[in-house]
C-alpha cells in the first residue's frame, strides 16, 4: 500500500518535472514566432 502511494507520487513528480521542461523549451520559441509575426522582416 505505501509502496503504491510512493510510486504514484514519484510518477506524478516526474511527469510534472518533464512538463515544466517542455514548457520551458517551447515558450521562448512560441514567443519568438509570435513576435516575428507581429514584426515581419523586410
Amino acid at each position: 500500500m505505501i509502496d503504491e502511494i510512493v510510486r504514484e507520487g514519484a510518477c506524478r513528480m516526474l511527469a510534472e518535472a518533464l512538463q515544466a521542461e517542455v514548457d520551458a523549451y517551447i515558450a521562448p520559441k512560441t514567443l519568438m514566432s509570435y513576435l516575428g509575426m507581429l514584426h515581419p522582416r523586410a
